[in-house]
């Protein structure tokens, strides 16, 4: 197992066997390492990481002018690590913080989940935006055909596709010019 697998997906409060729900998922002090296996080093991972110009979470390949000097490929990600960090360094500790803010903004909490509860998610794209074919796999918007993603781009930039375009009439211009002056 690499180092990086050992981290995220979180594998400290779940059994090998899977999650069983008559069983509680966080369990008492010092038992998630029992469950999960050997203890994650953190200072390890990171190490690692930083040395191979990785995301200590998801393993993206980091640039060194984008993300000088950071292991991670976004906030979200470092985010992510820091407080999985703290929770396995001390689980007790931050559920009893977790649980102290609950107290301190219930109304807040409860108002904002019930926002969201009557709020209609939007609905996701099943079909392409330019020729109306089923979207696969992982394609969002478009359907990924060469005049689909030319469609689109003229739709939504139509200067830089104007300036495109005539640039491809210039290059045709003196391709036909030259041809002329080479046979003649």
């Amino acid at each position: 197992m690499s180092v990086l697998t050992r981290c995220f997906p979180p594998p400290f409060f779940t059994s090998p066997e899977g999650r069983d729900p008559a069983v509680r998922i966080s369990l008492p002090e010092g038992q998630n390492t029992e469950v999960a296996g050997e203890e994650v080093d953190h200072v390890q991972i990171l190490r690692h990481a930083l040395r191979n110009r990785t995301c200590a979470v998801c393993g993206l390949e980091l640039h060194h002018r984008t993300t000088p000097r950071s292991g991670f490929c976004s906030y979200q990600h470092y985010y992510k690590w820091r407080d999985a960090r703290r929770y396995a360094e001390d689980p007790e500790a931050q559920r009893e913080r977790s649980r102290a803010y609950y107290w301190r903004n219930r109304e807040k909490v409860l108002e904002k989940a019930a926002a969201k509860r009557g709020r209609p998610r939007p609905q996701e794209l099943t079909h392409c935006t330019e020729c109306g074919d089923e979207l696969t796999g992982r394609q969002r918007i478009s359907c990924g055909k060469a005049a689909c993603r030319d469609r689109r781009f003229k739709r939504l930039h139509p200067e830089a596709y104007a300036e495109r375009e005539r640039q491809k009439v210039i290059r045709r211009r003196e391709a036909r010019r030259a041809k002329r002056e080479g046979s003649a």
